[in-house]
């Protein structure tokens, strides 16, 4: 069990009992375990509490207000996880994910998350159920295409992936919490490669990655793509996690984010991160209607 540190890069704030939409907690990636804390209000950040084992090979996270699981990728087979509880900043160590994640993604309601395993090099349609509540993870539905540097979000009741498959792939697959259905939905406008998703309980927005600055809005009402707002800056290998008013896009390859304001569908630069974001992950505080 490991307790947050206090190196502060912006003014001190604990994290609120419960949760509450608030911050975002970034693992940096890198092959490394650090951590930094965005709060939204303000976008100060400060270093989070350190992962139980570094995180490579691009992993991915889900969680509810109470808790974020990190899936670290590339430790120990790919198959190690770290807890994040938010009103003590402990992290721990989580469930196993039994099959091993590379480049996956993760979404997620307020009981469970649905980690996208991903692959290398030619990507895989295995994914993995983990309840937030304790116990081990199962097999979850398999996707209709294998996927590898995807993206996801979703609601409290669906979570999108967009497969990616290293670029070769503009698919985007549903994932219904409640059966475990698997279905094709509408489709991005661009061909993903380390991209980055976010979104609210209406809306989740998409970056291509691949070095651009471009944005799709997917409505989960009517399944309906459309061109979004582009970042402030080109994303790669990025993550993002956000409230019901923004996401936090971190981009990749560095240490600069980009903020989306849902409302007037806005982008502003956000404060730097302590050091170099590639192949990380991301997961916030709760979002209404998705995951508390």
């Amino acid at each position: 069990m490991t307790t947050r540190q206090g190196l502060m890069l912006g003014d001190w704030q604990s994290a609120p009992a419960g949760g509450g939409g608030t911050f975002a907690i970034f693992a940096l990636g890198n092959g490394f375990i650090t951590t930094n804390q965005y709060t939204f209000s303000g976008n100060a950040v400060i270093t989070g509490t350190a992962l139980q084992a570094a995180m490579t090979k691009s992993g991915a996270a889900a969680g509810n207000s109470t808790v974020g699981i990190f899936a670290l990728a590339g430790s120990s087979g790919g198959i190690v996880s770290s807890s994040y509880t938010y009103s003590s900043g402990v992290t721990a160590a989580g469930q196993s994910l039994v099959t091993t994640l590379y480049t996956g993604s993760a979404a997620g309601n307020s009981t469970i998350g649905i980690f996208a395993c991903g692959g290398y090099p030619f990507g895989s349609t295995a994914t993995r159920s983990y309840p937030y509540a304790g116990g081990a993870t199962s097999a979850g539905t398999a996707l209709t295409t294998t996927d590898y540097e995807g993206a996801s979000a979703g609601n409290s009741t669906v979570g999108i992936f967009a497969l990616s498959n290293a670029g070769s792939t503009n698919i985007l697959n549903s994932y219904a919490y409640s059966g475990s259905t698997v279905a094709s939905t509408t489709t991005l406008s661009f061909y993903m490669t380390g991209g980055a998703a976010v979104g609210t309980s209406t809306v989740g927005i998409f970056a291509e990655g691949n070095s651009t600055t471009t944005t799709n809005t997917f409505t989960y009402s009517g399944a309906t793509v459309a061109a979004a707002t582009a970042l402030s800056a080109t994303t790669s290998s990025g993550a993002a996690a956000g409230n019901t008013t923004v996401g936090v896009f971190a981009l990749g390859g560095g240490t600069p984010t980009s903020v989306y304001t849902y409302s007037g569908a806005t982008v502003a630069g956000g404060t730097t991160l302590s050091s170099t974001f590639s192949g990380g992950a991301a997961a916030s505080n709760g979002t209404t209607g998705v995951n508390m």
